[in-house]
């Protein structure tokens, strides 16, 4: 039936997208999942709207964890102006 399917893609996408971030941080980088669909059909069918949703709220968290990671990462203030240089060359070939 027609919801399961709706549930299946939906499903599918979310797990594409979990997976697309989990390699690619593997490998030291930020890729953001695109759903590979029709963006001008998407306008008319809800369900589709819905997954394109989805797929912004996964890349909204996942720029702000991103951004967050300074945070975390416990800097000493005696590294000086060139280790931040260096924080914000990775910073930028990450995003």
């Amino acid at each position: 039936p027609e919801s399961i399917q709706k549930d299946f893609s939906a499903q599918l996408h979310r797990f594409l997208a979990g997976l697309t971030e989990n390699v690619n941080r593997m490998k030291g980088c930020t890729v953001l999942y695109v759903p590979q669909e029709d963006i001008e059909e998407a306008a008319q069918d809800k369900d589709r709207v819905q997954r394109f949703e989805s797929a912004l709220i996964h890349w909204t968290r996942q720029i702000k964890d991103v951004l967050n990671e300074k945070d975390n990462v416990e800097s000493s203030e005696n590294e000086g102006p060139l280790a931040e240089i260096e924080f914000w060359r990775a910073r930028t070939e990450d995003l």
